[in-house]
């Protein structure tokens, strides 16, 4: 049975994503893999029935990458997911001789590449606008240091001591655009979910990268000695990670809701229990909405897990 695996579902869109598992119709069984299974499920509703199976996995570890590729037999890897991704999966298919194709890239034609250039490819992103090129890479040959050197007068080759000989290096020029590149973080991020009977907004920012990891608040601001263990919590934790932020404005769910809408993968909370019994903090984590208590001594190594 021929395998194919799709991993990143949604990474460079969902357009994208759908035409893979249309051409890969050959295969006899199609697998769509993402760190999020909501992102799967959506496309495979958008899907006719039957047409691919879903699964999670971390397109960031290599190893959970590799674990995958070999218990579902992969015969090919299709990679829809976010560029800087890119090196992780090629390295798990270089690892299982699994071979490997990138769907987010576009190879300029002949009469489209400037006059300098051998070759050149965009790495493209599905925005909500379009498919749209992310960064870029172009092959300039030796065509820089050759007009330098025959217009200054001086030589700027390199002398290969093996072979001999003086060679005038080559030029590969990256192209990259801090903009578009956090657009593309903030377009990807962007998620609508229902929690708790209410539809709400949140960016599901991967930990490594949310600029608010953390944020630690009292149950209640009028209880001096829940915010003097809230400070305490604060200080250890924006010591060890520096993305931490303090939030005591509002009721405890507009809090949530608020760190929902800005990307902060963790809540902390210091309540009457921290206090009274001595049964540590509630951390809630953003994607899921799910709460559990443990020691405040347990909270950086539970972040740290977390983040790697």
């Amino acid at each position: 049975m021929a395998t194919a695996l799709i991993i990143g579902a949604g990474g460079v869109g969902r357009v994208v994503t759908h035409k893979c598992v249309m051409n890969a119709a050959t295969f006899d069984r199609i697998i769509l893999a993402s760190r999020t299974i909501k992102r799967c499920e959506e496309i495979q509703s958008e899907l006719p029935a039957g047409a691919i199976e879903i699964t999670t996995v971390d397109a960031d570890n290599t190893q959970e990458v590799i674990d995958l590729i070999t218990q579902v037999n992969a015969d090919i890897v299709i990679n829809v997911a976010l560029p800087y991704q890119d090196l992780t999966i090629m390295d798990a298919c270089l690892a299982t001789q699994t071979p490997y194709l990138d769907t987010a890239n576009y190879e300029h034609p002949d009469t489209a590449r400037a006059f300098y250039s051998k070759k050149t490819v965009d790495f493209e992103f599905e925005f909500p606008f379009g498919i749209k090129e992310l960064t870029g890479l172009a092959h300039r040959t030796d065509y820089d240091l050759s007009k330098h050197a025959e217009w200054s007068g001086q030589k700027l080759t390199y002398f290969d001591e093996e072979k001999k000989v003086h060679i005038v290096p080559h030029v590969l020029e990256p192209t990259v655009g801090l903009d578009r590149s956090v657009l593309a973080v903030l377009s990807s991020a962007y998620t609508e979910d229902e929690l708790g009977g209410e539809t709400r907004s949140l960016l599901k920012f991967s930990p490594k990268i949310a600029p608010v990891l953390v944020a630690v608040s009292p149950l209640l601001k009028n209880k001096p000695e829940l915010v003097a263990k809230a400070r305490e919590v604060f200080s250890e934790l924006k010591k060890k990670f520096g993305r931490v932020t303090f939030d005591d404005n509002g009721n405890i769910g507009k809090r949530y809701r608020r760190q929902d809408e800005i990307g902060t993968p963790f809540c902390v909370v210091i309540d009457f229990e921290t206090i009274e019994q001595g049964t540590g903090v509630t951390i809630r984590d953003r994607d899921t909405g799910e709460q559990k208590r443990m020691q405040i001594e347990e909270l950086i190594t539970y972040i740290e897990e977390k983040i790697n």
